[in-house]
């Protein structure tokens, strides 16, 4: 699959003889590395993709016949890492086309791969700007793609395989669609959106959060015994993921968590204060106050990383802020 890019950092390496944490680190690293753009991971059957905001993973997603999916970041590096075929290339592309690529994996489309051949394409125009349309298409030539951004019914830019963020009228827009329509097999996709670039909680939040909660029911049971603090930590965490679907990527077992979600930091950080203070409701009449002891020496061994999530800032967890 290709892409709009502005620059190829790394192409086509076989996946063995590539650390794909180095490829994450090090665009963390040094200035000159911290790029927008994409990491590719070619597979037999599929392509996985992890999306870069100066340097960060902030997303990730999959490319299969079947369709496009939004999957955790953590679950597309564990594949890359055990998989023993596979190509890696690494892209530096605008920030738009970043926004665009989440929309698409993310958002159901208003159409999709229609062949341009068969589309009316003065009629659609028309219809663009009847409906003031704003969002974009996505215009598939075999495995290329190539983007238009649209504003209440007026191209806006182009974003093709060598060249990004082309101002376009209705008019170029117009002529490109004709050209592809001369040929067979030029697929066109609208959508009406263009979702916010939203980060994925990192791997490392998860895990701290996971780390928290495992803790503060490791220190509960050794006082309410262990049986008691199983069926309440499955208790609280049934009840938690009753309002947080993503929750449904993590499971219990025994005294712990395991698990990951694609899940934003806020909605990650929102979830797992929301089971924290359930169990903290829930032992309240057996332990009393002790409880809010036993959770504040829990957390202050997390309190910076947990301060840097917004932690004590929802769900009354203020009070156990040191």
């Amino acid at each position: 699959m290709k892409f709009p890019r502005k620059k190829v950092i790394l192409e086509n390496a076989k996946l063995d003889f590539v650390n794909i944490d180095n490829v994450l680190s090090a665009s963390k690293k040094e200035r000159a590395s911290k790029i927008s753009g994409y990491v590719m991971l070619k597979y037999p059957n599929s392509y996985d993709i992890i999306l870069l905001r100066e340097g960060e993973a902030i997303n990730a997603g999959r490319f299969t016949r079947k369709g496009r999916e939004i999957l955790p970041i953590e679950d597309v590096v564990k594949k890359a890492k055990s998989s023993s075929s596979g190509l890696i290339s690494v892209y530096e592309t605008d920030t738009e086309v970043i926004r665009m690529l989440l929309t698409t994996l993310r958002e159901k489309p208003i159409f999709k791969n229609k062949d341009v051949s068969e589309v009316d394409i003065v009629k659609l125009i028309k219809k663009l700007i009847e409906l003031k349309y704003s969002g974009f298409f996505e215009i598939k030539k075999g495995i290329s793609f190539s983007f238009v951004s649209f504003e209440n019914g007026y191209a806006k830019k182009g974003f093709f395989s060598d060249k990004l963020g082309v101002p376009l009228s209705n008019e170029e827009f117009l002529k490109t669609l004709l050209k592809a329509s001369e040929k067979e097999g030029v697929k066109l996709s609208a959508f009406k959106l263009i979702v916010s670039g939203d980060e994925q909680a990192p791997p490392s939040a998860i895990t701290l959060f996971i780390n928290v909660v495992t803790d503060l029911s490791k220190r509960i049971a050794s006082i309410v015994g262990e049986s008691l603090a199983k069926r309440t930590i499955s208790m609280a965490f049934d009840k938690t993921r009753e309002l947080y679907e993503w929750l449904s990527g993590f499971k219990v077992k025994g005294l712990a968590l395991e698990g990951t979600a694609a899940v934003s930091s806020s909605n990650l950080t929102d979830g797992f204060a929301y089971l924290i203070k359930d169990l903290i409701e829930f032992y309240k009449p057996i332990l009393g106050a002790r409880i809010e002891d036993i959770v504040r020496n829990t957390l202050k061994d997390y309190r910076f990383a947990l301060k840097n999530m917004g932690f004590y800032k929802i769900h009354g967890m203020e009070k156990y802020e040191q």
